[in-house]
């Protein structure tokens, strides 16, 4: 049986696994569905570590980076049900189940990818020629709705309070005017959307299915379209995974107040929320005056020599 197989079977019912680890996710997020696992057992033949990786290629180079919409990947680390009673203890567990894991990567021009905040252990990759970069997001833990609340700036609870009386929220999975409204976000920035009209559809059809999020639209007095944001969830957390609004409507407080729904919507279910694109120069403000914690995680990234390094440097990738 093939490493991905096993990482398939080994993910069937269980609630556990990160939504962006599940092979449901990666089918959907890796171009021909082309990714793949590597899995590490113990003495009597236990699976206790995971690695999945997206396969790209590209001018006869095979690479894998981080696929679009996808903060986290990187290893999971099983634990044994006791819990152990030493810190080096476990942490050389998780060392050894690394360095096996890394043991089985493919030989590729290029290998990033980004680690979920709560995985801080990173060393066995540095030991294996791997550098690390610190990213950040924010993360409001859970809490009840009034500290959430009290927590946030005063800018911010006006916006909520002023929108909350010119515009309305609704379920929608409308792919043509929700990809509109993200068109028209992305392109106040001057970029393009980074998924096409066909890959949205898949998203919005694939959070339908399992149930794993929501899709929700706002409209303005005059019942126009004029923001969306993608909220989708697993067992810990939820995602602010997509988040636009219309240009002319950037001051309404609109976009607060599609977070403090989704946020009051986290807390009813017992999740913490992480707000995502936290690295974004024009986003970090916004996302910051909602009082969450600062929270690190690692990216780490190889490549497998100096002139390919050069080149990627002066890329900007």
């Amino acid at each position: 049986m093939s490493s991905k197989q096993k990482y398939i079977d080994h993910c069937i019912g269980r609630k556990d696994i990160p939504l962006f680890h599940r092979p449901y996710w990666l089918d959907l997020i890796s171009p021909s569905r082309d990714w793949d696992a590597v899995v590490h057992t113990n003495a009597k033949g236990k699976i206790v570590g995971l690695l999945p990786y997206v396969k790209n290629k590209k001018y006869g180079l095979s690479y894998s980076v981080m696929p679009m919409l996808t903060p986290y990947l990187g290893p999971i680390i099983i634990f044994p049900p006791e819990p152990f009673t030493k810190i080096q203890k476990k942490t050389s567990y998780v060392y050894d189940i690394m360095e096996g894991l890394i043991r089985q990567l493919p030989s590729v021009a290029y290998f990033s990818q980004n680690f979920r905040p709560e995985l801080s252990e990173w060393y066995p990759f540095y030991k294996r020629g791997f550098r690390q970069t610190s990213r950040n997001t924010f993360i409001l833990r859970k809490k009840s709705k009034e500290d959430i609340w009290n927590n946030f700036s005063s800018d911010v609870k006006n916006k909520i309070n002023k929108s909350s009386k010119l515009i309305s929220l609704h379920t929608s999975f409308d792919v043509d005017s929700i990809f509109s409204i993200h068109e028209a976000g992305f392109g106040q920035s001057g970029i393009s959307v980074p998924f096409s009209k066909s890959f949205l559809e898949e998203l919005l059809f694939l959070v339908q299915q399992k149930n794993i999020g929501e899709s929700i639209v706002a409209l303005n007095k005059n019942q126009e379209q004029i923001a969306h944001q993608l909220v989708i969830r697993d067992a810990s957390y939820s995602y602010n995974l997509l988040l636009s609004s219309l240009p002319e409507s950037r001051n309404s407080g609109v976009v607060q107040l599609l977070l403090w729904h989704s946020i009051q919507k986290s807390i009813d279910l017992g999740l913490d929320y992480n707000f995502e694109g936290t690295m974004l120069p024009n986003v970090e403000p916004v996302f910051r005056r909602f009082g969450g914690e600062f929270v690190p995680y690692h990216k780490i990234s190889k490549d497998k020599n100096k002139i390919l390094r050069i080149l990627r440097i002066l890329s900007g990738r």
